[in-house]
């Protein structure tokens, strides 16, 4: 093959892949940009009566804890997972299912398993035990009511009456009502309320 008809090959070759690339719009989002990634902001989070638990500070992929007796443990957001983990480990896991999803008390052993119902959540333990039903209201977990008071900026989450978890509002009330369930730890409840906020539609 000429020289001559080398250059113009490499030239018609060149020509077709600048068409193909100005035949995709800019601007159209990629896979990755089409779901817009969630705005967050730091919120605080309160255990029972409403005392300090520790912050959730916006950081990289999620959350960094800071305060309280887990300063410094990351809540890390996947795309079907949340974990809560420390130095030695993973304390909290929340992965998506078919049904709706389940929360781990570390990378394996189940502690609950939740379903979609409707616009709420059925809850029960990891042997099928029924724990109760949980809406964007509240609820009842275990023959107690759930209901979420909100003023000042904080939700208040309380079951049977008392003071069991508060947060900033910033966190919807759909998945502020997690930090009602005191069949699991804080850390647990954390994990699902991060996890009902980011990864629930």
């Amino acid at each position: 093959m000429s020289p001559v008809r080398i250059v113009l090959l490499a030239l018609a070759v060149a020509a077709g892949c600048s068409e193909s690339e100005e035949s995709v719009p800019a601007g159209t989002p990629t896979p990755s940009a089409s779901t817009p990634a969630p705005t967050r902001s730091a919120v605080a989070v309160g255990s029972d009566h409403g005392q300090a638990w520790s912050t959730l500070a916006p950081k990289d992929d999620g959350y960094r804890l800071q305060g309280g007796s887990l300063d410094g443990a990351k809540v890390s957001v996947g795309d079907d997972r949340v974990k809560l983990k420390t130095d030695a480990g993973t304390l909290a896991k929340v992965k998506l299912k078919d049904y709706g999803f389940k929360v781990y008390r570390d990378d394996e052993h189940e502690s609950a398993k939740v379903k979609r119902k409707g616009a709420g959540f059925q809850l029960s333990s990891p042997e099928g035990a029924r724990w109760g039903e949980l809406t964007t209201s509240g609820g009842t977990l275990s023959g107690e009511a759930v209901t979420i008071e909100t003023g000042a900026g904080t939700h208040s989450i309380k079951r049977g009456g008392t003071v069991v978890g508060t947060v900033q509002t910033a966190i919807e009330p759909r998945a502020a009502v997690f930090l009602a369930v005191t069949e699991l730890p804080m850390e647990q409840r954390v994990a699902a309320m991060v996890f009902v906020q980011e990864k629930v539609r």
